[in-house]
C-alpha cells in the first residue's frame, strides 16, 4: 500500500521522475536529518549533577524566571538572581525565603541590578568581581559564575 501511494505520488510530480533534481534533494534532506539528530546531543534520563555550578539569572522575577529560579533551586545550583527592585524589597525577600525553605538550597541569592541601567549593571560587575570585600570573590561561595540566563521570554 505504501509502495502505490509512493508510485502515485512520484507520478503525479514529472520533476521527481527527474534524477538529476531527485539525488541532489535526496542527499540535502538526509544530511539536514542527520544534522538535526547530532545537534540534539546525546539522550538521557540522568539528572545533571548541578551543585558546582553558578548561574546569573536575570528576569528572575518574572514568570519564566521564577519558574527557572524553582528548577535551578531544587538541582542545588548556586544562583545568583538579578532584581531590578531592591533586595530588601518585600517581593524578593518573600520567595528567596520561601525558595530557601522549600528547596533546602541556602545558595539562592537576590543582587538588585536593573538592566535598562548601565550605572547599575556596572555596580553590579564590579560587586560580582570584587566581591563584597573588595578581595575578588563572589561573597556567593564560589569562584565565578558557569553560566548566565536570561529570563526576558528566553532562556540561554
Amino acid at each position: 500500500m505504501v509502495l502505490k501511494i509512493l508510485a502515485a505520488a512520484i507520478s503525479a510530480f514529472p520533476q521527481l521522475q527527474d534524477t538529476s533534481y531527485t539525488v541532489p534533494a535526496a542527499a540535502t534532506l538526509i544530511a539536514l536529518l542527520a544534522t538535526h539528530r547530532i545537534a540534539q546531543g546525546r539522550a538521557t534520563t540522568r539528572e545533571r549533577d548541578l551543585h558546582a555550578c553558578v548561574v546569573v539569572l536575570t528576569g528572575a522575577f518574572t514568570p519564566l524566571g521564577l519558574t527557572l529560579l524553582e528548577d535551578l533551586a531544587k538541582r542545588g545550583v548556586h544562583v545568583i538572581a538579578l532584581s531590578p527592585y531592591p533586595v530588601e524589597s518585600e517581593r524578593v525577600a518573600t520567595y528567596i525565603d520561601l525558595l530557601w525553605s522549600v528547596t533546602g538550597n541556602e545558595n539562592i541569592w537576590a543582587e538588585e541590578c536593573d538592566l535598562e541601567s548601565p550605572p547599575s549593571i556596572h555596580a553590579f560587575a564590579k560587586r560580582f568581581v570584587l566581591g563584597p570585600n573588595g578581595d575578588g570573590g563572589t561573597g556567593h561561595g564560589s569562584g565565578g559564575t558557569g553560566a548566565a540566563a536570561q529570563c526576558a521570554g528566553v532562556c540561554a
